[in-house]
């Protein structure tokens, strides 16, 4: 397994964890689901509530005191941080005779801004502080981040590519302005008429410029499937790109709390 440590300086001293995480497929049926691994979630009353799962094999998992997340936040330039400061007790059930468990467990966490999205990613977390990203799979679908957020936030900001497909649908990917810490990649299958009921505004003039996309992550994906679906595009701020600024997000915050 890959040595993260370096990658998340700051976090103690840690060595690569030798948690062995099983990835495979788990065909379910359908919709969010945190059984097959991973996080989904939803805000309510300004927090985010949010489910944990992730296969792994029985012995290895035993060691573990818990999951541990990392949080970003999308289209803003600040590093990542880990939540909460104690390891996510998981509960556990047997499979295929108990040589591999599903590891479930639930965290309510405060949203720490409001108009934001974040990207949360599970970890499993060693006795001696070591670590590995958690493993799961639904159909094909090996992500386990989620995104969550409080209030109205645009998945990615850039730059929109698209390609007719011959059942007349079409393809949506997004070219992210990564220079202002918009990371995450989109590609979402449609009908056409459908993707221009999305767009908000005349889609002649938005869909010329930098664009703000609102959307998920599909869940339990099937190879050559859509990674994600698409809710509402506008034009970005000044039509171009940019990061959330530091100054409005806190703002948000700020102001969220005399609601």
């Amino acid at each position: 397994m890959a040595d993260h440590s370096e990658a998340f300086r700051g976090w103690g001293a840690m060595k690569p964890i030798k948690l062995a995480v099983l990835v495979f497929a788990v065909f379910l049926a359908g919709g969010k689901t945190a059984h097959g691994g991973g996080v989904v979630g939803e805000c309510i009353d300004g927090q985010h509530h949010l489910s944990i799962g992730s296969m792994a094999i029985t012995e290895s998992a035993q060691e573990s005191p818990g999951f541990i997340l990392k949080r970003e936040a999308i289209g803003i330039c600040e590093e990542a941080v880990f939540v909460p400061d104690d390891p996510i007790p998981f509960s556990m059930t047997p499979w295929q005779g108990g040589l591999f468990s599903s590891c479930q467990a639930s965290v309510v966490l405060d949203c720490p801004d409001e108009g934001v999205l974040y990207k949360y990613t599970p970890y499993f977390v060693h006795q001696d502080g070591t670590y590995a990203e958690a493993g799961g799979s639904c159909g094909a679908d090996q992500r386990v981040f989620g995104y969550v957020g409080c209030g109205s936030a645009p998945l990615v900001r850039g730059t929109l590519i698209f390609t007719p497909t011959y059942d007349g649908n079409v393809e949506v990917r997004v070219m992210p302005c990564e220079d202002d810490c918009w990371t995450e990649t989109l590609w979402a299958v449609m009908e056409i008429d459908a993707f221009f009921g999305t767009v908000e505004g005349d889609p002649n003039e938005i869909l010329r410029q930098v664009v703000d996309v609102h959307g998920d992550r599909t869940y339990c994906l099937m190879l050559g499937g859509a990674t994600h679906t698409i809710s509402r595009v506008t034009a970005a701020p000044e039509g171009e790109c940019g990061s959330v600024p530091v100054e409005t997000k806190r703002f948000a915050g700020f102001r969220a709390m005399y609601r």
